[in-house]
Formats: structure tokens, C-alpha cells, sequence
């Protein structure tokens, strides 16, 4: 009960912030969680209305408000219209999102992603959909999450393509960040591992079985005679999955990165060295900005 107190308190400081920017928060989805981790405090017991699952990935939206009204408050021009698409009302159970209502969910995913670079101490340029420097060069994310496994590489197309269009100078770069729940169905189930360690090792285990399709898709693009774009340098790929409790009655959400390299005809993208070093710098804090909302 502890964790859901101070998950509302953070909830709070989420809806104080953003009232104080002029954005009103009143029937929104951020208040659907209010009143929702209110009720399991209040005793009405809405627990019984949702799966463990569920109510876990409920939680993790919750603490993905907090961490972006936390690192947003460095932010001087802020992205008021995704803001305000990310509280557009939504299922609150992610089993029932679909193509017709994601949006608001997509939108926190690259508020939540922008947080994580701001907390790394990356230089944040803008948010369409996320742009920053790193050793000298303009990166651009696009982002993408896709609701199945057989639509992953139709989402990794999709983004391909539109960093094409938005890589405008010679030393830009450009990266695909796909958010995998809907992938691996990680969002409406609970994985069978218990600890940090058992998470690690299952997030290397799907980034494993992914890195091997993004090969393929970075060959087809050489075999069906595009030139491809060495500007764009990789996949971002982020793991966010419910595991077992550690603790009686509070289950666990992890979450990881990996960055997977385009290889055209085998040959590997530009500044795959520096594409490393940014994700080691990203890596160590995204898991520490996790850990310190309760998120591994």
C-alpha cells in the first residue's frame, strides 16, 4: 500500500505541474489513474476490476508522469500539444487499446524517452517525435509501438522512411526507437522471472531474437535496390515488462534498452562507436531514473 501512497503523490506532483503551465488536467487520463490508485487506498477495491498485468502497467504510466514532470521542469519550450495528446482519455487496461485509441499512449512513450535523455544529461533539442546533440552530431528519434509482433517491421519501415525525410544535413543521424510491449504481449501478462539479474538476462534474450530481424530488414532494403541510409544508424529498442513480485502482493516493472546497428550488404551504419557510447550513457540512466521511481 505504501508504493500505491507514493505513487499518488507523484501523480500529484504530475497534475501540479502541469496545471502550473496552463494545462489542465481535469478529465483526462491522468486523472483516471488518480482516481483509480485512489480507490485501491480508499478500499473501494478496483483491484478486482483489473488483471495483476494490467494493474501493473497502470502503475508504470503513473511513475512515467511523475519522471516527465520531474526533467520537463528544465525544459524553457515545452511540447504543449503532445503534452496534452498524452492526457487524452484511453483504456486505462491495455489489453484494450487498438489503432484507433494508442495515441495517447504513443505520446507518453516519447515524453517518457525525452525524460530519459534529459535525465542522462543528454542535450534535448526538440520533440518531434524526440532531437538531440551528442559528440557533435543532431540525432533524430522517431518513434513507434508497435500493437503485435507481425507488425514490427511494418513500424520499423514506417520510421525509416520518415527519417528520411527529416535528416536534412550530412552529419545528422537518425534512430528508430521502437517500444516492444506489444511485441512480446509484455503488457498484458506477467513473465515468469523474479529479480534484476532474471530480467537482464531475458531482455538480452529478446534483443537477441530481434537483432537478427532487423538485419533482414536492413539486407531487404539493399536487395530491393533503394539506397539505403547510412545516416540512420540503429534501433533503439525499449523492454518494459511485469515480472513476478518480488515483495508479497507488489509485482515488478523493468525496464531496458538495447541499441541494435542498421548493417547494409553486411556492412555496418555510420559512428556505430559512437551509437555504443550513447547508449551506455543513456542505458545507466534510464535504469537509474527507473530505479529511483521504483522501476528497475
Amino acid at each position: 500500500m505504501q508504493m500505491v501512497a507514493e505513487l499518488i503523490n507523484g501523480v500529484v506532483e504530475a497534475t501540479d505541474w502541469l496545471n502550473s503551465i496552463h494545462i489542465t488536467t481535469q478529465g483526462t487520463r491522468l486523472e483516471q489513474i488518480h482516481d483509480y490508485l485512489q480507490g485501491i487506498v480508499d478500499g473501494s477495491d478496483p483491484k478486482a476490476l483489473m488483471p495483476d498485468a494490467e494493474r501493473y502497467a497502470l502503475m508504470a504510466d503513473a511513475r512515467a508522469f511523475n519522471v516527465i514532470s520531474r526533467e520537463f521542469r528544465k525544459v524553457k519550450r515545452l511540447p504543449i500539444r503532445t503534452f496534452k495528446d498524452a492526457l487524452r482519455k484511453a483504456p486505462l487496461q491495455a489489453s484494450h487499446e487498438d489503432s484507433t485509441n494508442n495515441d495517447p499512449r504513443n505520446k507518453l512513450f516519447e515524453l517518457e524517452l525525452a525524460a530519459d535523455l534529459l535525465q542522462s544529461g543528454v542535450d534535448v533539442l526538440g520533440f518531434d517525435d524526440v532531437r538531440f546533440t551528442f559528440e557533435g552530431h543532431t540525432y533524430v528519434i522517431e518513434c513507434k509501438r508497435p500493437l503485435h509482433d507481425w507488425n514490427f517491421e511494418t513500424s520499423l519501415g514506417k520510421a525509416y522512411e520518415q527519417l528520411g525525410e527529416r535528416l536534412l544535413k550530412s552529419d545528422d543521424r537518425g534512430i528508430v526507437a521502437i517500444a516492444l510491449e506489444g511485441v512480446f504481449n509484455s503488457k498484458n501478462s506477467i513473465q515468469n522471472v523474479i529479480g534484476a539479474d532474471a530480467a537482464i538476462s531475458i531482455a538480452a534474450e529478446r534483443g537477441d531474437g530481434l537483432k537478427q530481424r532487423i538485419i533482414d530488414y536492413s539486407q531487404h532494403i539493399v536487395d530491393s535496390g533503394k539506397s539505403p541510409n547510412v545516416q540512420i544508424v540503429g534501433a533503439f529498442l525499449v523492454f518494459r515488462f511485469n515480472a513476478q513480485p518480488q515483495q508479497k502482493g507488489i509485482g515488478d516493472y523493468y525496464s531496458y534498452v538495447v541499441m541494435l546497428p542498421f548493417r547494409y550488404g553486411g556492412v555496418i551504419g555510420k559512428d556505430e562507436e559512437r551509437s555504443q557510447r550513447f547508449i551506455a550513457v543513456v542505458g545507466k540512466a534510464f535504469r537509474e531514473a527507473k530505479a529511483a521511481t521504483g522501476i528497475h
